[in-house]
C-alpha cells in the first residue's frame, strides 16, 4: 500500500465522517460533490491496483464465508438498484432524479476497495476509529459554536451570521424556528461516535477523548432538537441491556464463547443500573425536546418583527405567505409522516406489481422527489418488498457474522458497540433518511468489512475488547 493510498483513504474517511451530506467543503465538478469525487478516485486507484497485482482482496479473506456472503449481498443490492433505475426511466420519472437516486446507492461499490485496503497490514481499523474520533471532535466544536451563537448573539447579528453560513454551506444545516441550536447532517456519524464512547464507558475502559466525545456529543445532539437521534440512543441502551442479560445467562450454554461486554454478576447489576439511569435521562431529554420543538424547520430567513428595514425581508414574508397558501392542505411536522404514508399507499396500490418490485427510482412521494424521512417506506415505494428485504439483509448481516464468530470462539473486530450502533441506525433511519444515502451506506460498508477482518495481531485502541 502506497503513501498516496493511505492519504487518499484518510481523506476519504474524514470527509465521510465529518462532511455531512457531502457538501461541507463546497468543491464540486458539475453535479458531483467532493464525496463523489473521492469515491470515484478511490475506485480508479483500486482498479489500477487490481490490474497491477491481479488481486481483488487479501488472500486471507478469500476462504471466509463472511466475505463471500458480503460480496453476494452487495452485488445483489447494486444490481437490484440498477433494476429500480431502469423501472424509473421506463415509468417516465425525471431522468436526473433517477440517476441521482442510483448514484447515492452506488456508494455500496466502495465495499470492494475497502475490503482490500482495510486489514491489519494495510489500513488498520484503529486508524479508522482515530479518524472517527477526530471527526466527532470537529463536529462537536462546529455545531456547539453555532448553538452558542444562537444563544448569545444579538438577534440582528445572528441573522446576518445565519444568512452567511447558509451561503457558505447550503443545505447542510437545519435551524429550528424559535429555538436555539442546529441540526447538521454530520450528526449521524457523531451519533455513532457517541454510541461507541457510551459502550466503552459502560464497559469501564473508556479513554479521556471518548468521555469528552460522549458528554459534549450528547450536548450537541440535544441542541439539534432531533427526537430521532434521542430515540436511536434509547434503542442503543435497550439493545445493550438485553445483550448484557443474554450474554450473562447464556454464556454457559456456549452461545457466547468469547463474551466481550459483561460477565460477572456484580458487574451486571451495577452496569444495568447505570444503563437504566442513562435510559431515564434520555427519556427526559426526549420529552423536553418534544415540548420545546416547533413544528416547522427553518429553511429561509424567517420574518422578523424587529427588523423591517430591508426589502429582502418583505420579499421573504411574501414568499412565506405564498408558500403557506400553496401548502394549506398539507400537514406539518408529525402529521407529515401520515401524509407520506397515505401517498405511498396510493402509489403502491396503483399497480399490484409495485408491492413486489416498487415504482422505480425518481418516484414523487407527497410532493418530494428527493426522498422522505421514513427510509424503509421510501425503499418500499421505489423498490418494493424485495428491495426492503435486501436492505434488511445487508443491515443485519453483521449480527449474523458476530454470532458465527462467537459460536466458533474466534476473535474478531466486531463488537457489541458496533452492533448497538446498527440497532440504533435501523430506528433512526425511519425518522431521518440516512440508510439509503452515502452517509448510512458508508457506515454499513465499513461495519461489513470489519465483520470479516480477523486480525493477525489482536490489538486496537478504541475498539479493543
Amino acid at each position: 500500500m502506497t503513501k498516496f493510498e493511505k492519504v487518499l483513504l484518510s481523506i476519504f474517511f474524514l470527509e465521510l465522517f465529518a462532511g455531512g451530506g457531502g457538501r461541507l467543503i463546497n468543491v464540486s465538478v458539475g453535479p458531483l460533490s467532493i464525496r463523489m469525487i473521492l469515491f470515484i478516485v478511490l475506485m480508479l486507484v483500486y482498479g489500477i491496483r487490481v490490474l497491477a497485482t491481479k488481486k481483488l482482496v487479501t488472500t486471507d479473506h478469500l476462504y471466509l464465508k463472511q466475505y463471500k456472503l458480503s460480496t453476494i449481498l452487495i452485488s445483489g443490492i447494486v444490481l437490484y438498484c440498477l433494476l429500480s433505475t431502469i423501472l424509473g426511466i421506463a415509468y417516465g420519472h425525471p431522468k436526473g432524479v433517477v440517476v441521482n437516486d442510483f448514484l447515492r446507492v452506488a456508494y455500496f461499490v466502495s465495499f470492494f476497495p475497502l475490503a482490500y485496503y482495510i486489514s491489519n497490514d494495510r489500513f488498520k481499523i484503529k486508524w479508522i476509529k482515530s479518524i472517527l474520533d477526530i471527526a466527532a471532535l470537529f463536529m462537536i466544536v462546529f455545531t456547539l459554536s453555532i448553538d452558542m451563537a444562537s444563544i448569545f448573539m444579538k438577534q440582528e447579528v445572528y441573522w446576518k451570521f445565519y444568512s452567511w453560513i447558509n451561503e457558505v454551506i447550503p443545505g447542510e444545516l437545519v435551524f429550528r424556528l424559535n429555538t436555539t441550536g442546529v441540526f447538521y447532517k454530520g450528526h449521524y456519524f457523531l451519533f455513532f461516535a457517541v454510541v461507541l464512547a457510551l459502550y466503552k464507558m459502560i464497559k469501564g475502559n473508556s479513554t479521556s477523548v471518548e468521555k469528552i466525545i460522549f458528554f459534549l456529543g450528547m450536548l450537541s445532539i440535544y441542541f439539534t432538537r432531533a427526537r430521532g437521534l434521542i430515540l436511536g440512543l434509547i434503542m442503543v441502551i435497550l439493545f445493550l441491556m438485553v445483550y448484557a442479560i443474554v450474554e450473562k445467562y447464556f454464556v454457559k450454554k456456549s452461545i457466547f464463547k468469547k463474551p466481550d461486554f459483561i460477565l460477572i454478576s456484580k458487574k451486571l447489576i451495577s452496569k444495568l443500573i447505570l444503563m437504566l439511569v442513562i435510559l431515564a435521562s434520555l427519556c427526559i431529554l426526549y420529552f423536553s425536546i418534544s415540548n420545546t420543538r416547533v413544528g416547522d424547520v427553518q429553511t429561509e430567513m424567517p420574518p422578523q418583527t424587529e427588523i423591517k428595514t430591508t426589502a429582502k425581508i418583505n420579499t421573504t414574508e411574501k414568499k412565506n405567505k405564498e408558500k403557506k397558501n400553496d401548502e394549506a392542505e398539507k400537514p406539518f411536522t408529525g402529521d407529515i409522516r401520515v401524509y407520506f404514508i397515505k401517498d405511498s399507499l396510493r402509489i403502491l396500490n396503483s399497480r399490484p406489481i409495485n408491492w413486489l418490485v416498487g415504482n422505480g427510482y425518481g418516484t414523487e412521494i407527497g410532493g418530494r422527489l428527493t426522498g422522505i424521512e421514513i427510509s424503509f417506506l421510501d425503499i418500499l415505494v421505489e423498490q418494493g418488498i424485495i428491495g426492503v428485504l435486501l436492505w434488511l439483509l445487508v443491515s443485519l448481516a453483521p449480527f449474523y457474522f458476530y454470532y458465527g464468530f462467537q459460536r466458533k470462539g474466534e476473535r474478531n473486530y466486531l463488537n457489541v458497540g458496533l452492533l448497538a450502533g446498527i440497532a440504533g441506525m435501523l430506528l433512526l433511519t425511519n425518522t431521518n433518511p440516512f440508510i439509503n444515502s452515502p452517509i448510512g451506506i458508508g457506515f454499513l460498508v465499513i461495519v461489513l468489512v470489519i465483520g470479516f477482518n480477523k486480525p493477525v495481531e489482536y490489538s486496537m485502541r478504541g475498539l479493543k475488547k
